[in-house]
C-alpha cells in the first residue's frame, strides 16, 4: 500500500472582506502581519490593502511580495488617516483591520464571520505579547464565557476590551460614522467603536483571535497621551441619547483610582486621602473599581489557560518563542 502524502490544504472560500493594514516603517513585522492572513484555515479575504504611510523603508515592496494592493501617502498622515484611505479604497461590505506589527490566529476569518449577522461590529478578544521577556501573555476581552451582543455604546465604557485588530465592521457603518477621527493620537479605533455602535449593534467573543503586540514602539505605552486622550473621547459623549450620569460616574471613579494608585506610590497621603474621599462618595465610582480589579483578575487567570490549553495560542506562542530566538 502506498504511503499516505502530505495533507492537502482545505480549500478556502472567499468572503466579501476587506482587510486594512496601515503602516509606518514596519518592515521587520508587516512581512509577519501578512503571512497570518495567508495562514487562514477556512476562509480568505476578497482584498488586502496595506496603506504605507510614507514610509522610508520596504514596507510598500513587502506588501507587493505578499500579493497585497498598495495605496502610499505622499506625506506621513498617521495611523487614522491611513485607516481611512483604506476604507474609502475598500471594495467589500464588511472590514477586517489589521495593524503592521499585529498578527491573527488561523481562525481569526472563520470566528468573527460565523457572528457576523444582524450586527455592524464583531469582535474577538487578543492576546498581548510583550518584548520584555518578563511579562507574561495577557489577554483582553470579554470576561463572560461565551459571546454575547453588544446593545449600546454604553458597553464599551469605561474600559473598551476590543483590540484594533480584533475586529470585523461594516463598512457602511464605518462611513455613517464619519471614519477614525484624525484628531485623536491614541485610541482612534475606541472612539470609531463607540460611534459604530450607534448604527447597529455588535457581538463580542471570548474567543482569541489574534495577537496584540507590545513593544517600545506601541503608542499604548506612552504615559501622557492616551489618559488625556481617552478623557476626551468619553467626555465627547456627554449628551448623547445613550449617554448616562452612571456612565460619567464609573470613568471618573476609574480615573480617581490611577490618580490614588499614583499618590499612594509617591508618599503624597494627604492627597491620597483626598481622592480616597472622591471616590467613595458616589457608589458607581467605588463599583468600576472593584469591577476593574475583578475583570483584571479574570483576564489573568484566563491568560494563564490559554497559554497552555488552547491549541491555536500556544501553537502561536511556541513559534513566536522560536523566532524570537532565531533574532537573537
Amino acid at each position: 500500500m502506498p504511503e499516505a502524502g502530505p495533507a492537502q490544504p482545505r480549500a478556502q472560500l472567499t468572503l466579501p472582506v476587506s482587510v486594512i493594514i496601515p503602516t509606518f516603517n514596519r518592515a521587520d513585522t508587516l512581512g509577519r502581519a501578512l503571512a497570518s492572513i495567508r495562514s487562514q484555515e477556512e476562509f480568505a479575504p476578497a482584498e488586502i490593502i496595506v496603506v504605507d504611510d510614507h514610509s522610508d523603508d520596504d514596507s510598500g515592496d513587502i506588501a507587493r511580495h505578499h500579493g497585497a494592493r498598495v495605496i502610499r501617502h505622499e506625506r506621513n498622515r498617521g495611523a487614522a488617516a491611513a485607516r481611512n484611505t483604506g476604507v474609502e479604497a475598500a471594495t467589500q461590505p464588511w472590514l477586517a483591520m489589521l495593524d503592521s506589527d499585529d498578527e491573527w490566529l488561523s481562525n481569526h476569518l472563520a470566528v468573527l464571520w460565523k457572528l457576523r449577522g444582524g450586527h455592524v461590529l464583531v469582535a474577538g478578544a487578543s492576546l498581548a505579547c510583550y518584548d520584555d521577556d518578563g511579562q507574561p501573555p495577557a489577554y483582553t476581552g470579554t470576561i463572560r464565557p461565551r459571546a454575547h451582543t453588544l446593545r449600546s455604546p454604553a458597553a464599551l465604557i469605561p474600559l473598551n476590551p476590543v483590540s484594533a485588530s480584533a475586529v470585523l465592521v461594516s463598512r457602511d457603518a464605518v462611513l455613517a460614522a464619519g471614519g477614525y477621527n484624525t484628531e485623536l493620537g491614541y485610541a482612534e479605533d475606541w472612539d470609531l467603536w463607540l460611534r459604530v455602535l450607534e448604527r447597529g449593534s455588535g457581538v463580542m467573543t471570548p474567543s482569541v483571535v489574534c495577537l496584540y503586540h507590545v513593544h517600545a514602539g506601541s503608542k499604548s505605552l506612552h504615559s501622557d497621551g492616551p489618559p488625556q486622550t481617552h478623557d476626551r473621547i468619553v467626555r465627547s459623549c456627554i449628551g448623547r441619547s445613550w449617554w448616562s450620569t452612571r456612565l460619567l460616574d464609573r470613568w471618573c471613579g476609574l480615573r480617581i483610582w490611577a490618580a490614588l494608585e499614583t499618590a499612594v506610590s509617591q508618599g503624597r497621603h494627604r492627597q491620597a486621602a483626598v481622592l480616597a474621599a472622591r471616590l467613595v462618595a458616589r457608589p458607581q465610582r467605588l463599583w468600576a473599581v472593584v469591577v476593574r480589579r475583578v475583570q483584571f483578575a479574570l483576564w489573568m487567570r484566563r491568560s494563564r489557560r490559554l497559554a497552555v490549553h488552547d491549541r491555536r495560542v500556544s501553537a502561536a506562542l511556541r513559534a513566536l518563542a522560536a523566532a524570537d530566538g532565531e533574532r537573537r
